[in-house]
């Protein structure tokens, strides 16, 4: 039988019975073992005795196709830097299969994961020290245009409230504040807000171009153009900001208001 490694007491047993007048043709016969193994064995035995039944490596003596040790460190240098085989073997016109099973001799087929950054969570020390207020649009929800959402989440408690309204008007935002105020159980000392709430699809829509007044100097048959609303300076971080008019997408921190 090809392929099967026999024990050597095994082997030294047939090259017994052999010795004792049973010939290779018949123990080839009865155990299944081709001729020509018992005869290599038996050559095996005259020359080395005892020592020559031992199983011998199979590894072929000369490999034509392996890659050369230069080869295989510059894969693993490439490894290093977290590429995969596909890079790998693009990058080195070698076989995909040929880069993965260096990759798995050397015990580098699977990437470690990057350790990951323990977050840093900014969290107040009592309820009610900061709030943080935002809003959101929402698909129609009700037959209106849009649907306007308005959340608040305490920093300490991470208690919310929600209210969701068809007008994102200053009344609007001012009836949420105080159904924040009516629902925490603790006063607010301060509130952090978004500066400047992007006006809704329905108002865009509708809303006229306003140029601002100083490109449209005021004179003789030619009045002043009507200047976009401005909003008062709000102070973040300790520095006041100067007032600034109403854009789609605010490019200036939230506002802090700090109740006195």
């Amino acid at each position: 039988m090809r392929g099967v490694a026999h024990d050597p007491v095994f082997r030294a047993k047939l090259m017994a019975m052999h010795e004792q007048g049973v010939t290779l043709t018949a123990l080839s016969a009865d155990l299944g073992i081709a001729r020509a193994v018992l005869s290599r064995w038996w050559s095996r035995y005259q020359a080395d005795d005892l020592a020559g039944l031992r199983p011998r490596s199979r590894r072929p003596r000369t490999s034509p196709t392996q890659i050369s040790g230069r080869l295989e460190a510059r894969i693993l240098a490439l490894r290093g830097g977290r590429q995969s085989a596909a890079r790998i073997s693009h990058a080195l016109g070698l076989g995909q299969g040929t880069v993965q099973r260096v990759l798995e001799a050397q015990g580098v087929n699977q990437l470690p994961r990057p350790a990951r950054v323990k977050p840093k969570r900014f969290e107040k020390q009592r309820p009610g020290e900061l709030v943080h207020i935002d809003f959101k649009y929402l698909p129609a929800l009700r037959n209106a245009c849009h649907d306007f959402e308005f959340a608040a989440v305490d920093d300490c408690s991470r208690e919310a409230v929600v209210w969701i309204t068809t007008a994102p008007t200053s009344a609007a935002a001012t009836a949420f504040l105080e159904r924040v105020a009516a629902a925490l159980p603790y006063p607010i000392d301060a509130v952090l807000t978004p500066t400047t709430p992007s006006p809704s699809p329905c108002a865009t829509r509708s809303m006229p171009t306003a140029r601002p007044s100083f490109r449209t100097p005021a004179g003789p048959g030619n009045p002043p153009s009507p200047a976009a609303p401005l909003r008062p300076a709000v102070e973040w971080e300790g520095r006041a900001l100067l007032p600034h008019r109403q854009r789609r997408m605010s490019p200036y921190p939230p506002a802090l208001y700090v109740r006195s």
